[in-house]
């Protein structure tokens, strides 16, 4: 299962259910007016995203208790504010803090092997990572140089219920 927390347009949800060969892929979106956007463009392209307009608190409940062995969350909360020139991205700061959203995933689906991809960017403010990366008994970090230098994303890939062998 792969749920997109903050689905936007979907593409990211899309993307990693079919490299995963995921058998349902779930994203929530709260923002009406993206939500209607998004489901549009998923029916005109035909594609099996089961896109829900809710929050991913309320969301990741009415999930219930998932058949899968394992569910890969991708977390990508508004950066907003938290994104500063010189510190870099601060994980507390996106709305919703980061880790907050892998709390509240893990209390409602931890009794699953879970796998987190979590966007970060080129500069990570230390501290930030350090608390969220303490949550987590294997993680790895990806920086990816498609743009100049200030200006790539990256990926926080984590575990939670085991590690990789």
């Amino acid at each position: 299962l792969a749920i997109d927390l903050f689905a936007g347009s979907a593409n990211t949800l899309h993307w990693m259910a079919r490299h995963a060969g995921a058998h349902q892929a779930v994203g929530f979106e709260l923002d009406d007016a993206v939500f209607a956007l998004t489901r549009a463009n998923l029916s005109a392209m035909g594609l099996d995203i089961d896109l829900r307009h809710d929050s991913y608190e309320h969301g990741l409940t009415a999930l219930g208790d998932p058949d899968a062995d394992l569910l890969i969350a991708f977390v990508a909360p508004p950066w907003g504010r938290a994104l500063d020139p010189e510190s870099g991205l601060d994980l507390r700061r996106t709305q919703p803090p980061v880790a907050d959203v892998v709390d509240t995933t893990t209390s409602v689906l931890g009794r699953h092997k879970l796998l987190f991809a979590v966007q970060i960017h080129e500069t990570v403010d230390p501290a930030s990572l350090a608390e969220l990366t303490a949550r987590f008994p294997w993680f790895a970090t990806t920086i990816y140089d498609l743009n100049s230098p200030g200006q790539n994303a990256g990926l926080l890939v984590a575990t939670h219920g085991w590690t990789p062998a």
